[in-house]
């Protein structure tokens, strides 16, 4: 189980640039409740093979549910109505391989590639609206070169 507790955000709606509807409550300012904090389940599995005395090659398959602990929500900061409450889970898949090779004299040099696949239900069972400023489906490529001298 993973947890994540990073928080609430209460942004003020004319802080946030993104084009705005009209059917927003009355009542002063309006502010957006952007929940952060998660908590999830994992399954992974995981590879190794050294087909070289000197090659070593990873893979990894995660899955990720996450269910948020708040809704976000539009509320009027004078009234306290609250308007296109939310809630939110997400299902992210992930997929990481990596290659290092052992080189001479401590050397290591090693290249990995992660596939981020984030879904989320925000997006197919409440669609977006105005305002989602951020995406919450994505799909992330990450590439990382690194070398590392072992003594």
């Amino acid at each position: 189980m993973t947890s994540e507790r990073v928080g609430v955000e209460n942004v003020p709606l004319h802080q946030i640039m993104f084009p705005l509807v009209s059917a927003f409550p009355a009542g002063g300012p309006l502010h957006y409740n952007i929940p952060y904090s998660y908590e999830g389940h994992e399954v992974r599995l995981s590879a190794r093979a050294e087909p070289y005395r000197d090659l070593r090659l990873t893979l990894d398959l995660r899955y990720e549910k996450q269910f948020y602990s708040r809704d976000s929500f539009i509320r009027a900061a004078q009234t306290g109505v609250i308007t296109d409450r939310r809630p939110r889970e997400d299902d992210r898949f992930t997929v990481s391989a990596v290659a290092r090779w052992y080189l001479p004299k401590g050397f290591d040099l090693g290249l990995a590639y992660t596939l981020v696949v984030n879904r989320s239900d925000i997006d197919f069972r409440n669609p977006a609206t105005a305002l989602d400023y951020d995406d919450k489906n994505y799909l992330k490529h990450l590439v990382a070169l690194d070398g590392a001298w072992r003594y």
